[in-house]
C-alpha cells in the first residue's frame, strides 16, 4: 500500500490517504463515513467516484485504485446502479453483498458495476467507449420493508408512486422495481404491480394470492457524472431551488415556448393535442376548446417574450378557426363540425385581442353572439345551435372573461352590463354547487369586473371562493415534500396551474382592497402551488430518462406520476406563470 495526497481535502478531512487495490482491506485507509438515510453531496461524490473507478478498472484490466474507503454508518436493504447514456438505460443491476459483509458498501458498488456491465437487457453488454460520457444513477432501498395489506385499492393507499420501491415475494420467487420504474415507464399502480409479477415469473395479478407478499421500501436516489456533479432525485425528479425569482420563471416560460414549437404537426401546421413521452407518440384525439384556448396562450406568451417563434402555428390556427365562422349581419359564431360551444367564441376573442393585426369587426361580431346567448335570469346558453346546457362550470366564465377583456379594449358598456347581470345568477349557482372547476374562470372575470366597477359584494364572493379553495382543497402539509401547494388533496395534478390563474387574480383583488390577511394567504398559496406546478415541467436536466427529450422539454405533465403532456396542461401553466410575474408574487 502506498500513500497519496492527490484527493482534494474537500472530500476528506485528512490530507493524505491510502491508495487501495480491489480486495485489499481498507481498515488502515482514511474512511468516508456514509449515511444512506441522509446522504450528503460529499458522500454521493465518493460513492460515484468508486463506481466510476470500478467501471474503468473493468475495461483497463487493472485493479481498482481508490484513494479512500467507504464506511457505512447505517444499513440499507439493496443498492442498484444504473448506467444511463444518451437518455437511455444501458444497464441496471444491484449489488449482492450481504448485510454482514465487511466493507459492504464498497463490495456492493463493485458487484453492481460488474453485473451491470454484463447486463444484456438494454441493447447488449456495456462497451468501454460508452462509459466515458455515461451518467450513473444510484438507488438505495432502505432497510425498512413494509408489507402492504388488503386488496389492490387498499395497497395503493399505503404507498406513494415514485417514492417507494416495491418487491413481490412468493416462495423462492421475487422481483424488485425501483421507485423510478412507474415514473419513467408511466405506469399506474396496478400496471406497476402487474409488470412486477411478470418480472418475478409469477402469474398476472399475483398480488391477489394471499401467499404473495408485496413489500414497500423507502428509497434514496441520486444521479452522478464523471465531473463530480451529483444531483438528488426525488420521485425521479430534480427538486427545485429554494429561491424562485423572475429570471427563473422567465426561463420556464421560454421552455414552454420551446415545447409548443416542438409540438406542431409537420404537415397540418397545427398543434398536436397530446404527447406521451414514455412511448414517444402522439394521441389521435383532439379537443377544439383546448386548441383555441392554447391559441390564446401562445399569443399572450409571444407578446410577453417579444418573440415570433410561434407566429406560424398561431397564424395557421387563426386561419383554420376563421374558416369555421358562421356569420350574420351582426354576429358570428364558430361551428366546428357541428359543435357550436360559446367557449369557441370566447377564446377566439381573447386570442384576437392579443394580435397586432386585431380585427375589431370580427371580435365585435363574436362578442355580440355571446351577448345574444344571455337569458333573462342572467345565465348564458352554452351552445349556439342547441338548447342543451353543458360546461356550466367552464363556458360561461370563459365567455364573461372574453367580454370583460373586450370591454377593457372598447369600453362598450354592453359587455360590462352583461357581466353585471350574470353575477347574481352564477354566484348563487356556485353556492349551491360548490366545485373547484368553477373558481378560476369566475375569479378572473370578477377581478376585472371589480376593477371596472368596484363593488364589495363582488370582492367578497371572489374571496369566499378562494378561501374555500385553499382551506378545503390545497395540500398544506404532506410527508412527501413535493406535494405541498398542490390541488386537490385527493388527486394532486396539473389542474393546480388552473387554480393558480384564479388565485393570482384573487390575490390582485386582495391587494386592491387592502385585505392584509388574504394578501399573505393567497400569496403563500400561489408560491407553493406554483412550486408544485413547476415540478411537472420537463427541463433539459429533468428529461434525462426521456428517449426523445426534444419533444418533451418545456411541456407540463398531467401529474408527478403521469408524464403525458396535453396542450392545455402547458396552456394553463403559461397563464399561471404570466400572472405570477405580473403580480410579482415571487418578488
Amino acid at each position: 500500500m502506498r500513500f497519496s495526497c492527490r484527493l482534494p481535502c474537500s472530500l476528506l478531512a485528512c490530507s493524505c490517504v491510502a491508495v487501495l487495490s480491489s480486495g485489499c482491506s481498507p481498515h488502515n485507509a482514511s474512511l468516508i463515513p456514509v449515511s444512506v438515510n441522509g446522504l450528503s453531496s460529499v458522500q454521493e461524490q465518493a460513492i460515484a467516484r468508486r463506481a466510476y473507478a470500478a467501471l474503468d478498472a473493468h475495461f483497463s484490466g487493472e485493479g481498482i485504485r481508490e484513494e479512500f474507503a467507504l464506511s457505512l454508518t447505517d444499513t440499507y436493504h439493496k443498492l442498484f446502479i444504473t448506467v444511463l447514456r444518451n437518455n437511455a438505460t444501458r444497464c441496471c443491476m444491484s449489488g449482492q453483498a450481504g448485510a454482514d459483509v465487511p466493507d459492504r458498501l464498497t463490495e456492493d458498488i463493485d458487484q453492481a458495476v460488474e453485473r451491470c456491465i454484463n447486463d444484456e437487457r438494454y441493447g447488449g453488454v456495456l462497451r468501454a467507449e460508452e462509459t466515458q460520457d455515461a451518467e450513473l444513477i444510484f438507488t438505495f432501498l432502505l432497510d425498512n420493508p413494509r408489507q402492504l395489506e388488503g386488496d389492490l385499492h387498499a395497497m395503493e393507499k399505503q404507498v406513494e408512486l415514485g417514492i417507494h420501491s416495491l418487491e413481490v415475494v412468493r416462495g423462492s420467487k421475487n422481483a424488485y422495481f425501483k421507485e423510478s420504474v412507474p415514473i419513467s415507464s408511466n405506469y399506474n399502480f396496478q400496471k406497476t404491480l402487474d409488470r412486477l409479477c411478470k418480472k418475478a415469473g409469477l402469474e398476472a395479478r399475483c398480488y391477489d394470492d394471499p401467499e404473495t407478499q408485496v413489500l414497500a421500501y423507502d428509497t434514496r436516489t441520486f444521479k452522478a457524472g464523471r465531473d463530480g456533479s451529483v444531483t438528488e432525485l426525488y420521485r425521479y425528479n430534480i427538486p427545485l431551488p429554494e429561491e424562485i425569482d423572475r429570471p427563473f420563471l422567465l426561463d420556464r416560460l421560454r421552455l414552454a415556448e420551446q415545447w409548443f414549437a416542438a409540438t406542431v404537426h409537420p404537415n397540418r401546421g397545427l398543434l398536436e393535442y397530446m404527447y406521451y413521452p414514455s412511448s414517444d407518440s402522439y394521441s389521435t384525439e383532439n379537443n377544439d376548446v383546448r386548441q383555441l384556448a392554447t391559441l390564446w396562450a401562445m399569443v399572450e406568451l409571444e407578446n410577453f417574450l417579444q418573440s415570433d417563434r410561434l407566429d406560424t402555428v398561431i397564424r395557421n390556427t387563426f386561419t383554420s378557426s376563421m374558416s369555421m365562422l358562421v356569420c350574420g349581419e351582426q354576429s358570428c359564431y364558430v361551428n366546428i363540425d357541428g359543435s357550436t360551444k360559446i367557449a369557441y367564441n370566447a377564446f377566439l376573442i381573447l386570442a384576437l385581442l392579443g394580435r397586432s393585426d386585431f380585427s375589431a369587426d370580427t371580435a365585435a361580431k363574436l362578442a355580440q353572439a355571446l351577448l345574444d346567448q344571455q337569458q333573462p335570469d342572467g345565465s348564458y346558453r352554452t351552445d349556439f345551435t342547441s338548447p342543451a346546457i353543458s360546461g356550466i362550470d367552464y363556458y360561461p366564465g370563459e365567455a364573461m372573461l372574453a367580454l370583460m377583456r373586450f370591454y377593457e379594449r372598447t369600453h362598450d358598456p354592453r359587455y360590462l352590463d352583461s357581466v353585471r347581470r350574470a353575477f347574481p345568477y352564477y354566484s348563487a349557482y356556485w353556492r349551491g354547487n360548490k366545485n373547484t372547476a368553477f373558481f378560476p374562470w369566475q375569479a378572473q372575470v370578477y377581478y376585472l369586473f371589480y376593477k371596472a366597477e368596484p363593488n364589495p359584494t363582488v370582492a367578497e364572493f371572489v374571496f369566499e371562493m378562494a378561501d374555500w379553495m385553499v382551506d378545503t382543497h390545497q395540500i398544506a402539509e404532506s410527508p412527501y415534500r413535493d406535494l405541498p401547494g398542490a390541488f386537490t388533496r385527493g388527486n394532486p395534478r396539473n389542474s393546480t396551474s388552473v387554480y393558480m390563474e384564479g388565485m393570482n387574480d384573487a390575490y390582485a383583488l386582495a391587494l386592491l382592497v387592502g385585505d392584509i390577511e388574504r394578501i399573505e394567504k393567497y400569496k403563500r398559496s400561489i408560491q407553493e402551488g406554483m412550486r408544485f406546478s413547476l415540478l411537472t415541467q420537463y427541463t433539459p436536466e429533468g428529461a434525462f430518462y426521456i428517449g426523445n427529450p426534444t419533444r418533451a422539454i418545456g411541456g407540463f405533465r398531467a401529474s408527478l406520476t403521469d408524464n403525458s403532456q396535453r396542450i392545455d396542461y402547458t396552456q394553463h401553466a403559461v397563464f399561471a406563470l404570466l400572472k405570477s410575474l405580473q403580480h410579482a408574487v415571487f418578488e
